[in-house]
């Protein structure tokens, strides 16, 4: 099973097409991006109007499986990401963008990994919940972020404020 399929034996790996496993494992990943961002957007949003929701990555997490079929959602998520992570390293490491070895492909390709890490370190927060090991509790980062959208929200135009925050997180998503 090859990464890449070459039509000529003397063409380098990441001249040809890619296979479909990962072109369908890089679909699937950016699919999963996109419904984390939305799915943040709308709980910051939430957050504009409703008192005591989400407020960072892992309280995300949990609100999602307390949704009606959240562990199967939270499961399909963490399984984009999952496929995601691996496209980043695999950008990364098979250079699939053609960016080189010059010092700004180099750095173009250090993002490819830094971008697999940041998504692989949410599937390691989803991992323990999805197995029953985590168990729901605050974590400090949650209570800072409650206390500065708190003091925003007590500003003037602070749900609106609050709110542009989401509309900004869901078009960035889209984008």
């Amino acid at each position: 099973m090859t990464l890449w399929h070459d039509s000529l034996a003397q063409t380098p790996i990441n001249a040809g097409k890619p296979a479909k496993w990962v072109r369908l494992g890089a679909r699937l990943g950016y699919l999963a991006k996109g419904a984390v961002y939305a799915l943040i957007a709308f709980l910051a949003a939430r957050g504009a109007w409703i008192a005591g929701s989400a407020s960072g990555p892992r309280e995300v997490l949990w609100t999602v499986v307390e949704q009606p079929v959240g562990m199967v959602l939270l499961a399909g998520v963490a399984s984009g990401l999952s496929a995601y992570s691996l496209w980043r390293f695999t950008q990364c490491i098979a250079d699939t963008e053609g960016c080189g070895r010059s010092f700004r492909g180099l750095c173009a390709r250090a993002g490819y990994f830094g971008s697999g890490l940041v998504y692989g370190g949410l599937v390691m927060l989803a991992a323990p919940i999805l197995t029953g090991v985590a168990r729901r509790r605050q974590h400090p980062d949650d209570a800072y972020v409650r206390g500065w959208t708190r003091a925003m929200m007590q500003q003037p135009w602070g749900r609106w404020l609050v709110g542009a925050v989401g509309i900004g997180v869901i078009v960035f998503g889209l984008a």
